[in-house]
């Protein structure tokens, strides 16, 4: 630009009229000699350290390998490594923290303990009552010579239920030593010693309802309808679902349900049917005494066995029944034997 100018101002010279240009050039030249002079200032306060340069890309290189190796963006790598700090410090920190849980381990078990010792009296205080119990509803089952105790062995290992070691223990038969439950009940046996349980532990059991798988197995005749009676009385204080083979345990329900199987579209398929009370109830329990054919004398026994039933219970009224869709009746199940 400063030759450019020098040039016109030796033409001017020879031709006036190159004087405007020459004032512009002019004029551009000082405005370029002036950005020259702020481009030099700012390159001046510029820091050029190639260094610093290599430092800040391989933090972003080893930014972008962290995000890969944990599968996250960038706030989830801080995240973790929060985690990973604080697990850092707690390893740092493990011998105070050992001796801290270590007291609070001592603390807890004293107080469990000191749990588990009032656990054990009352156990004792209340062993003696639900043995009787259970040996009179065992009387009530035929089996009035039976033995029965809850033996309690206390100062064992600490455990959630307590210290104490707790079986029953069992004998049928009269000069026989009680052994432990498990390895002298028969079939019947175990069965009206479930019911006689149940029957002790009827106002005191924290469920609700009890199904009684055919708890009856074993048994017949007289003692079949000892086992009904009982089963009935504790539906008095829990919801009783007794599944059974015999007409005299369900002739004591306050709803009887008929489970049976067919065929459906060549499949195999079961169907749980309410029996309204009455006929179809009498005519179910006349087939389960009599069989496939239904006679006049098994609908009398039937009937005989229910009004049995009904008097043996103090005569008490039939469970209420609310009309079924379609006309008829079903019970309603409010407690079932």
């Amino acid at each position: 630009m400063g030759r450019a100018l020098g040039l016109i101002n030796d033409a001017v010279r020879y031709d006036t009229t190159l004087g405007p240009i020459v004032q512009s050039l002019g004029a551009a030249l000082a405005e370029l000699e002036e950005a020259q002079r702020r481009l030099n200032r700012y390159a001046d306060g510029l820091e050029s350290d190639p260094s610093r340069l290599v430092e800040v890309e391989e933090r972003l290189d080893a930014i972008k390998r962290l995000c890969r190796k944990h599968g996250a963006s960038l706030e989830g790598v801080l995240k973790k490594r929060g985690e990973l700090e604080s697990e850092l410090a707690t390893l740092e920190n493990r011998t105070e923290i050992l001796e801290e849980l270590a007291r609070e381990r001592q603390v807890a078990e004293v107080r469990a303990r000191e749990s588990a010792t009032g656990l054990s009296r009352a156990r004792a205080a209340c062993a003696g009552e639900f043995s009787a119990q259970v040996r009179e509803g065992l009387a009530g089952l035929a089996l009035g010579k039976a033995a029965f105790e809850v033996r309690i062995t206390p100062g064992g290992a600490l455990r959630p239920e307590g210290t104490d070691e707790v079986e029953f223990f069992f004998s049928a038969n009269p000069g026989e030593p009680p052994r432990a439950l498990a390895k002298v009940a028969s079939g019947g046996e175990a069965s009206r010693l479930l019911l006689a349980l149940k029957r002790a532990l009827a106002d005191s059991d924290g469920c609700g309802s009890y199904v009684l798988d055919e708890a009856d197995s074993g048994v017949s005749g007289a003692i079949a309808d000892v086992v009904g009676r009982m089963i009935k009385e504790v539906s008095g204080h829990r919801q009783v679902l007794c599944i059974t083979h015999l007409p005299q345990v369900a002739a004591y329900a306050d709803a009887h349900l008929l489970i049976r199987k067919g065929l459906k579209a060549e499949r195999t398929v079961s169907e749980v049917v309410p029996l309204a009370a009455g006929d179809e109830r009498t005519r179910e329990l006349a087939r389960m005494l009599s069989g496939v054919e239904v006679t006049r004398e098994a609908l009398g026994a039937a009937e005989a066995l229910v009004r049995s039933a009904h008097r043996a219970m103090g005569g008490a009224p039939r469970p209420r029944r609310d009309p079924a869709p379609g006309g008829g009746s079903r019970g309603r199940l409010r407690r079932s034997a």
